[in-house]
């Protein structure tokens, strides 16, 4: 048995799909519609008859997740965005962290994170919730770590205050992410088999594989998704970047009582210039807007958002 894991060898979809439930439902859909458009060929209708199953339960599980965060914003998305960020960003982080100071191989390091990321990244909230405890518990007075602690803390009491608030709302929300994130993994061997299928079919010309995945998701190196903890009113930068202002936009995401303001500066300039372009987004609240409306241009291409009020505010920036 080979003493090393061989990167080939290991789900890489899985870590994607885990990674944002909107970018999985779009990458499992494109995978999805290439197969069926070509069942004509008897080994591609094996494929998808395999898959297609998988494609409708995830599709299914999303719908249920979507309409859940959608439904009332203000009661379900203190819970499900927070998890959405342990998931796809804040365990990211914190296990890299973790990795600055212990190597992955050694024995302090698989004492903190036994399981890798996959106890903070599916399962019930509770097991989720139980699982930053025992790392808080692992880090104890470890002075190196003393920073992700902080951070891992501080996380915890927003997810333990959400909780309480919207206790009546639970168990309906465990249970729609205790699905999602099984038909998700279900997916990801889904794709996998996708992929290890047509390698065989098409191993002297395996370029074709491509025709059938979504390699600019899998493959997308541009963070797209952003999530910010305001806690004062100091403008926090979220991007730099050249935005593509015919197809693309950005959305919103607010968890808290405050109203945040978003805007554009030039990168010199790092807070609010009155009488600028600026877009307002209200305590629980879900919106979409252009980049124009938060006054971009070729120069101003800095991303900024700031809080009104003194208190916690969770802010997730997509570009869609």
């Amino acid at each position: 048995m080979a003493v090393y894991v061989w990167h080939r060898t290991v789900n890489f979809f899985k870590p994607i799909i885990q990674n944002s439930y909107t970018s999985a439902e779009t990458i499992i859909d494109f995978t999805d519609k290439a197969l069926f458009e070509a069942i004509a060929d008897p080994a591609i209708l094996a494929i998808y008859n395999v898959f297609h199953p998988l494609k409708l339960t995830y599709s299914a599980d999303y719908l249920v997740w979507g309409t859940l965060k959608s439904g009332n914003p203000g009661n379900t998305l203190g819970v499900t965005q927070l998890l959405e960020e342990l998931s796809g960003t804040y365990i990211r982080e914190w296990d890299n962290d973790i990795q600055k100071v212990y190597d992955i191989k050694t024995t302090q390091y698989k004492t903190l994170m036994p399981h890798r990321r996959t106890p903070f990244q599916s399962g019930k909230i509770g097991d989720r919730l139980k699982a930053l405890n025992i790392l808080l518990a692992a880090i104890g007075s470890d002075a190196s770590l003393a920073a992700v602690k902080a951070l891992i803390t501080a996380f915890v009491g927003l997810l333990t205050a959400a909780i309480a608030t919207q206790s009546g709302q639970v168990s309906g929300i465990d249970t729609a992410i205790t699905n999602l994130d099984a038909s998700a993994l279900a997916a990801a061997d889904g794709l996998l088999f996708v992929y290890a299928s047509l390698l065989a079919k098409y191993y002297l010309v395996p370029i074709t594989v491509d025709n059938f995945f979504d390699v600019s998701m899998l493959h997308s190196t541009d963070q797209m998704v952003f999530n910010t903890i305001l806690k004062t009113n100091k403008p926090k930068k979220i991007c730099k970047r050249k935005m593509d202002i015919v197809d693309n936009s950005l959305k919103f995401t607010v968890v808290g009582d405050s109203t945040i303001i978003a805007f554009y500066t030039n990168g010199i300039i790092k807070t609010y210039v009155p009488g600028t372009p600026f877009i307002t987004l209200l305590p629980n609240s879900i919106s979409t807007h252009t980049f124009a409306e938060a006054g971009y241009t070729d120069i101003n291409r800095f991303l900024y958002i700031s809080s009104s009020a003194i208190g916690t505010t969770t802010v997730k920036t997509e570009i869609i």
